[in-house]
């Protein structure tokens, strides 16, 4: 995959539009809060510069997308604007695997321009994406606009880590998806709407609700930092499926980061699995033969 490398989070609410007060939320504020990105102002500020495509949906339907030139973003935007998709086989297993729960929803870390989370949203399910690249988040909420999907989104112009800093984004050349992020030597976000800052998903949990949830992370090597910061998130919310990226800690010499991975998925009773059969994978093979994505599956639910 290659969804924006992102662990950075908002410290205050986007609502209607407009940031809170930043000195006050700073001052009042215990921990924290996810900044929500409002979809209708922003798909109306954006649509105009809106580089249309169409992106193919599991079941034979379609639906629009707001898309990089292919060569600003060769990977993500070059594939849907050259096959109307984006890992096609993956959103395809994700599809097949929600269909059947009628009240799972879909957690999309990583989320980029929405080639996972359109879909989902296209079955009807509640989706939550998370990005830290405020340009993907516009042409996600253009191309939700356009698809009349509003209503099933929630967009959070951030994500997440274990701690709570400033950060800023590196571009990547002709890679949108490979933006890296940098920790910020301006430690404050007061007078400056665009600072982002990183959250941890524990401090996110009133934004999930109930229900069983299917969780994606694509963030580029950082998914340890991701899990270390969601220790309650894991006891609190009913996620019964990830869809992870392992590239990044294939063939290494450093372990310790995948190392963490599997022992806090595999205590929170995951089992890692291939996507395309679903079939178990054998933990000592992670670092040889392991492929690039992988599944874990709720032990409940592979049982």
């Amino acid at each position: 995959m290659c969804s924006t490398m992102f662990y950075c989070i908002y410290i205050s609410i986007y609502s209607n539009g407009s940031a809170l007060n930043y000195k006050q939320d700073l001052q009042t504020s215990s921990k924290p809060e996810p900044r929500l990105f409002n979809i209708a102002v922003n798909a109306n500020s954006y649509l105009s510069k809106c580089k249309r495509a169409t992106l193919r949906v599991p079941g034979g339907s379609q639906a629009p997308i707001c898309v990089y030139k292919a060569n600003e973003d060769i990977w993500v935007s070059g594939s849907i604007i050259k096959h109307q998709s984006w890992e096609w086989e993956n959103v395809v297993a994700v599809w097949k695997l929600m269909k059947p729960v009628n009240d799972m929803a879909f957690l999309d870390i990583g989320c980029n321009i929405g080639a996972f989370t359109i879909p989902i949203a296209k079955l009807g399910r509640r989706v939550i994406a998370v990005d830290a690249n405020k340009e993907n988040l516009k042409m996600l909420a253009s191309s939700l606009h356009l698809g009349g999907l509003d209503e099933n989104v929630t967009l959070i112009w951030n994500g997440v880590s274990n701690d709570t800093i400033y950060v800023h984004l590196v571009p990547c050349t002709s890679n949108v998806g490979g933006i890296k992020i940098e920790q910020s030597d301006v430690q404050s976000p007061i007078g400056n709407e665009n600072s982002i800052i990183t959250i941890k998903l524990d401090d996110m949990l009133t934004q999930f609700g109930s229900g069983p949830f299917f969780m994606k992370m694509d963030i580029e090597g950082h998914e340890a930092m991701a899990l270390r910061g969601a220790v309650t998130f894991f006891k609190d919310i009913d996620v019964r499926y990830i869809l992870m990226e392992w590239m990044h800690y294939k063939d290494t010499k450093n372990k310790k980061e995948g190392s963490f991975i599997t022992d806090f998925l595999a205590k929170n009773s995951f089992i890692p699995c291939r996507i395309s059969d679903s079939k178990d994978l054998v933990m000592e093979d992670a670092y040889s033969s392991w492929p690039n994505d992988i599944l874990w599956i709720k032990k409940s639910i592979n049982s």
